[in-house]
C-alpha cells in the first residue's frame, strides 16, 4: 500500500509549482503555500518510506484555499491566477487523503 503513496509522492514532487503573484494578498498566500507544500511533502515522504510517527501530523488545512476564494470574490479578474494556486492545493489534498487511508 505504501508503494502507492511513494509513487503519488514522487509524481507530486515532479509537478510544477505556481509562480508568485503581482497581487499582494495572493503573493502572501503564495509564500504560505511554499511553506505548507514543503511541510506536507516532508511528512508524506517520511510516512511513505516507513516513519509511522508522522501520520497524525498529515492533515489538510483549508485556510489557504479559503483566502484565495475570498480574494477572487473581491477581484474576479484574479480567478485565472488564483486557479494555479488552487490546483496545487488540490494536489496537496489528494496526497494527504491518500496518506490518511493507509
Amino acid at each position: 500500500m505504501r508503494k502507492n503513496l511513494q509513487d503519488a509522492f514522487n509524481q507530486f514532487a515532479q509537478g510544477p509549482f505556481p509562480r508568485d503573484s503581482y497581487d499582494d494578498i495572493i503573493s502572501d498566500v503564495h509564500a504560505e503555500l511554499v511553506e505548507y507544500d514543503g511541510y506536507i511533502a516532508g511528512l508524506v515522504s517520511s510516512y511513505a518510506f516507513g516513519n509511522d510517527e508522522v501520520k497524525e501530523k498529515i492533515v489538510h488545512d483549508p485556510t489557504l484555499k479559503d483566502r484565495l476564494n475570498t480574494r477572487v470574490k473581491e477581484l474576479p479578474e484574479l480567478e485565472k491566477e488564483a486557479s494555479r494556486f488552487l490546483l496545487r492545493l488540490q494536489e496537496i489534498k489528494k496526497l494527504i487523503d491518500l496518506a490518511q487511508t493507509l
